[in-house]
């Protein structure tokens, strides 16, 4: 996992490796530069995580979404 840095709102920001998506047990997932890199932002205030995929996720429609919590409940990811 690598440190990007503090940012002023008191929240940490981490780049994540295909190992350390393996290391946490999930399987079958890259984070490269091909597939788009997982950025983990920590904000240490309110203890709160928000994951983004540097490519994003094309939806049917053509919409890209970047950060996991905006695709959680959609089924239609392409």
């Amino acid at each position: 996992m690598e440190f990007l840095g503090d940012d002023i709102n008191n929240e940490m920001i981490y780049k994540l490796t295909t190992q350390d998506l393996t290391d946490m047990g999930i399987n079958n997932v890259e984070s490269d530069e091909e597939s788009g890199y997982y950025i983990v932002r920590y904000d240490k205030t309110n203890a709160k995580v928000t994951i983004y995929n540097t490519e994003g996720f094309r939806l049917e429609n053509g919409e890209v979404k970047y950060c996991l919590d905006d695709i959680r409940d959609i089924d239609t990811v392409g």
